[in-house]
């Protein structure tokens, strides 16, 4: 066998063995993260359009762009494993980004020899796993994952129509991928001003035709945003626009101080964002090379400079998106993550010094092994039945063993619907629509299929359920199971099912 040959097979084995690691490692990561409260809202909206037909907005509150929901719906017609199916499908878009953010680096570092270019791609897809916004954001069933790889393939498509002879297609694909990112999540719309830009810096015979092809993808990928809005629009310009505010002044009636406020948000990028050594030494490596770029910028034209001043602007008009919601939250600062390395890369992708001295693979190594350490709580895979969707599953099998059929009142939706339960619709987005009725006057409340305590009586006497499920919410979850004792919901009937949660229903001589 020849030495190339060899050399190849090689190469071939440890990308294999590198994705085989990956795969499983983020798959430990995904599973083992705790239930956020915020999963519920995109599980339940996803599974009330599988089972029952009802679409956001329309038929009860939902205060997110709606591409989610129709992808979970078609996972949970497949599986009645909910969360699993969603954490599955996150951890599937997660483990994509770090290898299609490996792959634009290795093509990115092509003046370099092989072995450099997959050390790069290795160390890069590296980074973005072991970051602690990468930990605590990827993985779980809520709306980051998937648009930031959608993101992130758009850029690469823009990229590469530059090189080509006929690149309507490409043009056409990144406006298509844009567009479905944000129908996915709001916070990504900042981002399709830079990819417009991006094409206005076209040679002038190429410049309108790409930001046609470009708006003409995204337009068209939106379809199923323009047809809810069509159906709903005062729904669902509620739900993505006017909710955040009374959001905001949820937070600020309980006392939430932390990134309220300009100085507010930018403190907490220091305090909470970069307090972190790993993302710490991501910030300093980012500011090196565009420092890099910008000494160089005398010199003979830096062969990727145009993609680092994309980059630039790309990352800027993410950031719009992550400082736009009020409070701040880490969550929302995992979008820039992956263009921030590939910055870094594609701004030492020339072979010259940044890239020769080894201190660069050596900080980014230590990085890697800093940021690892966020990964804490990781399951292993012989400890399968710990992982979070499975222990949820059981607890949803409990809840359809315990309550006789009928609707199961409850603001932590999963569960009930994890056992093929049914819950009531206005809850679909508990408990972020008890904090929007609350602030809301009757007549919007039914417009907006909205609810509040004050309801909760009424629907107790008119539709009563066949349980109440509590124990997460704590002072709504406190009223809510007072509530049920009032109305004779046994005590004695109640059960602890773990995760803190207790099932009340109503002994025979009630019903």
């Amino acid at each position: 066998m020849s030495t190339a040959r060899l050399s190849y097979l090689r190469a071939a084995f440890t990308t294999l063995l590198c994705l085989a690691l990956l795969a499983v490692g983020l798959l430990m990561l995904g599973m083992s993260n705790h239930l956020d409260h915020d999963e519920h809202q995109f599980i339940a909206s996803a599974a009330m359009l599988a089972r029952r037909g009802l679409l956001p907005y329309r038929d009860y509150p939902y205060f997110h762009m709606p591409n989610l929901i129709f992808v979970y719906a078609v996972l949970f017609r497949m599986s009645d494993h909910l969360l699993l199916a969603a954490r599955a499908f996150s951890i599937v878009c997660g483990a994509a980004t770090a290898g299609v953010l490996a792959t634009m680096v290795y093509r990115a570092c092509q003046g370099l020899e092989p072995r450099m270019r997959r050390n790069a791609a290795f160390l890069a897809g590296g980074a973005l796993i072991a970051q602690p916004l990468f930990a605590r954001t990827s993985g779980r069933a809520w709306n980051h994952d998937l648009p930031v790889l959608l993101t992130l393939l758009a850029f690469g498509a823009i990229l590469r129509a530059r090189t080509q002879a006929r690149p309507g297609w490409l043009q056409l694909a990144s406006g298509a991928l844009v567009g479905l990112a944000i129908g996915t999540r709001l916070t990504f719309a900042p981002a399709a001003l830079a990819f417009l830009v991006i094409l206005a810096a076209s040679p002038p015979g190429k410049k309108i035709a790409g930001l046609v092809r470009f708006s003409l993808g995204a337009v068209i990928a939106l379809l199923p945003t323009w047809w809810l809005l069509a159906i709903a629009p005062r729904q669902f310009i509620f739900g993505n626009f006017l909710y955040p505010a009374l959001n905001t002044r949820y937070h600020r009636e309980a006392g939430f101080e932390k990134a309220m406020t300009v100085g507010g948000k930018a403190a907490y990028v220091v305090t909470d964002v970069l307090a972190h050594p790993a993302t710490l030494l991501l910030f300093i490596l980012f500011v090196v090379a565009l420092t890099v770029v910008w000494r160089r910028r005398g010199d003979s034209p830096h062969p990727q400079r145009f993609a680092v001043g994309s980059l630039l602007l790309l990352i800027a008009c993410l950031l719009v998106g992550t400082f736009a919601p009020t409070p701040l939250f880490l969550v929302y600062f995992y979008a820039p993550v992956p263009f921030a390395i590939l910055l870094i890369a594609f701004a030492a992708a020339d072979g010259r010094p940044l890239t020769r001295r080894p201190v660069l693979s050596c900080i980014a190594v230590a990085m890697i092994g800093i940021g690892l350490f966020a990964h804490q709580g990781v399951r292993h895979p012989s400890q399968l039945a710990r992982w979070a969707p499975l222990e949820v599953h059981r607890v949803g099998e409990e809840v359809r063993d315990i309550c006789p059929p009928g609707p199961v009142l409850t603001l932590s939706p999963i569960f009930p619907l994890e056992g093929g339960r049914d819950i009531y619709r206005q809850l679909v987005a508990s408990p972020f629509v008890i904090r929007a009725g609350a602030r809301m006057d009757e007549g919007d409340e039914e417009l907006y299929h909205l609810m509040d305590e004050q309801d909760w009586p009424e629907l107790f006497d008119l539709h009563p359920p066949s349980g109440v499920l509590t124990g997460l919410e704590r002072n709504l979850d406190v009223e809510l199971s007072g509530l049920a004792r009032a109305r004779c919901y046994d005590e004695n009937r109640t059960m602890c099912l773990g995760h803190g949660l207790l099932i009340q229903t109503r002994p025979p001589a009630c019903k």
